[in-house]
């Protein structure tokens, strides 16, 4: 049965408002402490920053609650990670994998001859239609910018190859990126191209968000301390060329 889980614990929507609205206060307060210290109000003004200084404490106490309550979730080949928006989500999972050796024009020499492995894992993206609010329709969505990492049997994280996705586009033509746009009910499949070193094999593939406020929202993956959802790759592509 096909499993669910989710880039952040609880509303997408009230971790925004969390943030925005504290962000809010903090501006009001730092307005206000300048005013009062032009005015030369100074007992005011340190009340002022001690209430500053308890807003941020409880926020960061929040967000180290949810981090340190959360736990990393493995999800295997066909299952779906959400990444929750304010109005829709869209659905991740790893349609397949397979390793090959690097053989196209792109890759170095030393690539191709020293016993690197390439791993290409096709992601699947699909803009799952009953998670659209009312007032939404059916305009298109550009997804977020995306993270993605492959992890190592090294306990590396590998970026994407970027010569090996050149590689790959050469015969089959252009390949769908996870920036593409789509709409409600849409789906396609990306493919992602890493290049490991000789004698380390990949397991699992992280997928994040890439914006780098996430790291300061209450409950999502990306704040400090907070497990992930990542994906196993099948068996067949875990093993290493020695």
């Amino acid at each position: 049965m096909m499993q669910h889980a989710f880039n952040v614990q609880g509303s997408a929507a009230l971790g925004v408002l969390a943030f925005l609205g504290t962000a809010a206060v903090l501006a009001a307060c730092a307005v206000s402490w300048v005013v009062l210290r032009a005015t030369r109000r100074r007992p005011a003004a340190r009340r002022v920053a001690r209430s500053a200084g308890i807003v941020v404490a409880g926020y960061a106490a929040a967000l180290a609650l949810f981090s340190l309550t959360s736990r990393s979730v493995d999800l295997p080949v066909g299952d779906e990670k959400y990444f929750c928006g304010i109005d829709c989500h869209l659905a991740y999972s790893v349609a397949g994998a397979e390793t090959l050796p690097p053989t196209g024009p792109a890759s170095s020499e030393a690539a191709r001859s020293d016993g690197t492995v390439r791993v290409v894992v096709r992601v699947r993206v699909r803009f799952d239609p009953s998670t659209i609010s009312a007032h939404r329709g059916d305009s298109l969505l550009t997804p977020n910018p995306r993270h993605v990492a492959l992890l190592g049997s090294d306990g590396r994280e590998y970026p994407p190859s970027e010569a090996g996705l050149r590689d790959l586009t050469i015969a089959p033509g252009p390949q769908p990126s996870l920036d593409r746009q789509l709409r409600p009910g849409e789906s396609y499949v990306a493919p992602i191209v890493f290049d490991l070193p000789p004698g380390v094999s990949g397991g699992r593939v992280l997928v994040t968000e890439g914006d780098p406020v996430t790291r300061v929202l209450i409950g999502h993956e990306n704040s400090p301390w907070h497990g992930k959802a990542g994906f196993l790759l099948p068996a067949a592509t875990l093993g290493a060329r020695r």
